[in-house]
């Protein structure tokens, strides 16, 4: 069967580029945000650096899963989500100018955010970080006196970075005064390897993550940046000259949700089901799917094509073209290329579905 035979009239495209969750934020949320808009106390500004009870919470749950202590008003930022959390980090540690290493492939932002605040985008292959300890020493040493933007779990490739090597990564930071931000919003979806703090190894260094992954709540632009060191000190001051803040309904509606980790095992757990399922289906189509053997995180998955395909951007189109969208490798950057990435973040009925249509054009 042509491509065309098959269905020229697909209206219910399914999106599987983006990491937006699609599971909606627990009830919870919905309900404790509807009780706060009654309070007149939400109808003023803000506190610009965060509410103290959503910052106790944080460094509770800091506490509880990685043993880092923090002092909650002045070692945590509330941001709008993950995405201003990295460019206030990055103003943060450097100037204009400066380098900016990280993993490549790589979330398609990054690239963007480090430009934007004028410092120089440096991609590496993840065997320069993740390979031998001689990899790691020579890069670092290469890297002296420059910004290293550490993501794991990983995106898009889903890799959990292990403790040894978090503990390697810090070792080498501190002999070459290399200045580490740790994105860490998946931090919460992950399957047998709970992914652990950057912090718990180098007490310099700034972390960032958000609710919208943890939470599924994207849309409500909630995120936080901690440290314990010198920069989190600029931080807080660029963040008080940013903007008026999140705003105070949504941060104390998130609160309760931290302390009780509402819906976040459940959803874990959804998504090693959908991972598993999606993965299987890839394998049988000719696709290469290869796991991190160390834990794999995230709710996506990465897949080499096959060599049938020229490009990574000819396959999305060809996937375009019977219903379904896929990022391409390269919009990961160059050492992407080759690969394609798909989310999660549909349930399992739909997954099958578009298993289905990837089939007609890669069976």
């Amino acid at each position: 069967m042509s491509i065309c035979d098959f269905d020229c009239k697909i209206v219910d495209m399914i999106d599987l580029s983006l990491a937006d969750p699609q599971d909606g934020a627990p009830q919870r949320f919905k309900d404790e945000l509807r009780a706060n808009l009654e309070n007149p106390r939400f109808d003023f500004y803000p506190n610009k650096i965060g509410e103290p009870e959503l910052q106790e919470a944080i460094a509770i749950h800091y506490s509880q899963e990685y043993k880092v202590s923090l002092d909650f008003d002045t070692n945590i930022c509330i941001t709008a989500g993950g995405w201003q959390a990295l460019t206030v980090c990055l103003q943060a540690m450097g100037q204009a100018g400066d380098v900016v290493a990280y993993i490549e492939p790589v979330f398609h932002g990054i690239p963007k955010i480090i430009k934007v605040v004028g410092m120089k985008p440096y991609p590496l292959p993840m065997k320069a970080i993740l390979g031998s300890d001689a990899d790691l020493e020579k890069t670092f040493q290469f890297l002296s006196g420059a910004i290293f933007l550490l993501n794991s779990p990983h995106n898009p490739t889903g890799t959990i970075v292990s403790p040894k090597q978090l503990r390697a990564i810090a070792q080498a930071a501190q002999t070459y005064n290399v200045k580490v931000v740790s994105d860490f919003v998946f931090k919460d979806i992950y399957e047998d390897q709970q992914p652990r703090s950057y912090l718990e190894y180098d007490s310099t260094a700034l972390e960032v993550c958000s609710f919208s992954k943890t939470f599924r709540m994207s849309g409500w632009r909630c995120g936080y940046i901690i440290g314990r060191g010198l920069y989190i000190k600029r931080v807080l001051q660029l963040r008080k000259n940013l903007d008026s803040g999140v705003p105070s309904a949504i941060q104390l509606a998130i609160v309760p949700l931290v302390y009780e980790k509402t819906e976040v095992a459940e959803f874990r757990c959804r998504i090693a089901n959908r991972r598993k399922f999606f993965v299987n289906g890839l394998k049988e189509l000719g696709f290469r799917v290869s796991l991190p053997t160390d834990g794999i995180g995230t709710n996506l998955v990465w897949t080499a094509l096959s060599s049938r395909m020229s490009s990574s951007q000819e396959a999305v189109q060809l996937l375009d073209s019977v219903g379904v969208k896929a990022l391409p490798g390269l919009a990961c950057g160059a050492l992407g290329e080759g690969h394609l990435r798909f989310s999660l973040n549909v349930n399992q009925t739909l997954l099958q579905k578009a298993l289905e249509r990837i089939a007609h054009v890669f069976s």
